[in-house]
């Protein structure tokens, strides 16, 4: 949100936010969109970052409507969003959302936070003690993301497999912890026969997050882990998500972790780190299960979750579904009923309070 553009005293907010992106971003942006776009309160611009920005179907033709608010303009395209010029010029008295990972900020983007920002929106505590950590004193306000709990649902009539699977997808790099959750099911598992480890992943030919996953696979002889190398569509991803038994995370350095609640969503109880944006949904013993880690000392993330303790978990929900135990039953419906309360709308209500609340201090 920022001021100069609007004469009515309607409430301009800039959108940096890749809508259409295939990426967590993408979905953030696209359903914020639509949600602001029907209000008449603001006039509603988009960032396009990415050429892509206006292809998604429902924003554009919510554009295209005569009595809409929503406009279109490069605005940041290939800046820093926490640049002094960006900040200054663009986004005076601003509510900025930290769409992105709190990975190390530069003092002077602290500065210019601290002097600009009039409020930051962070997705869960673990990043907004992130922010406070690199030194931002500008309030920091807690709203998580969300999830589409009617697209993303579980499978109407599940029926036992014959084979336990284990679930991540998403980016494939240290950050991410895919060589963590290769190293935990191989050690775990081995080439157990009714246990599988499904492994969707993109960014699998940049030698610098990690070697291709295959390679992991073939040096560990293991017969039970299945990749999947590509971004696929949600109507796909629909699909890995419904036919798989839990989600497993063990990310480095995450502010929330949509792939975890989106597989809450379709009942799957999640395996995530302690020390982690997933520890804002993830309720230990109730919808999965929270592991600790080790802090490092590292440039980009201050923990490494433990592999020990994944382990415990993962043998922890295969032999429930072994022993047909119900209380697997009992952390699915927990982990449905956790996505189901965090909504698009809600998620677009409380921002919309919030820009409200700001601006009226102005």
């Amino acid at each position: 949100m920022y001021n100069g553009m609007n004469p009515n005293s309607r409430i301009s907010l800039l959108l940096s936010s890749l809508a259409n992106d295939d990426s967590s971003l993408g979905r953030i942006g696209t359903h914020l969109a639509k949600f602001f776009a029907v209000d008449k309160a603001f006039d509603v611009w988009m960032d396009l970052w990415k050429e892509s920005s206006t292809q998604d179907p429902d924003v554009v033709a919510l554009a295209r409507r005569d009595e809409a608010p929503m406009k279109f303009d490069v605005v940041l395209r290939k800046s820093d969003p926490y640049s002094a010029s960006a900040l200054a010029h663009k986004a005076v008295k601003v509510v900025s959302y930290i769409y992105y990972d709190a990975v190390k900020i530069e003092p002077v983007a602290v500065a210019n936070i601290n002097r600009y920002v009039t409020t930051l929106v962070a997705p869960s505590e673990f990043t907004k003690k992130r922010f406070q950590g690199f030194g931002v004193t500008v309030p920091i306000e807690v709203i998580p993301l969300a999830v589409d709990s009617q697209f993303f649902h579980p499978r109407a009539s599940p029926k036992k497999k014959e084979k336990f699977t284990f679930l991540y997808y998403g980016e494939h790099s240290h950050r991410k912890g895919t060589d963590l959750l290769l190293k935990a099911f191989c050690e775990e598992f081995g080439n157990q026969e009714d246990v599988e480890l499904l492994l969707v992943v993109s960014n699998f030919n940049r030698p610098d997050l990690l070697p291709n996953p295959t390679e992991w696979v073939r040096n560990a002889n293991v017969a039970n882990v299945r990749i999947v190398m590509a971004r696929p569509p949600n109507e796909e991803l629909l699909e890995y998500i419904q036919s798989s038994d839990c989600f497993v995370g063990l990310t480095r350095e995450d502010s929330f972790g949509m792939c975890g609640l989106e597989s809450m969503a379709c009942g799957l109880p999640v395996i995530a780190p302690l020390n982690s944006g997933y520890a804002q949904y993830v309720e230990d013993g109730i919808n999965g299960r929270l592991v600790s880690g080790t802090r490092v000392e590292h440039d980009r993330w201050e923990w490494i979750p433990s592999v020990d303790e994944a382990k415990t978990a993962m043998r922890e929900f295969y032999t429930m579904w072994k022993n047909d135990d119900v209380n697997l039953a009992g952390y699915s419906g927990n982990a449905r009923a956790t996505a189901v309360r965090l909504s698009w709308k809600e998620l677009g209500q409380r921002f919309h309070d919030l820009l409200i609340h700001v601006t009226s201090n102005q």
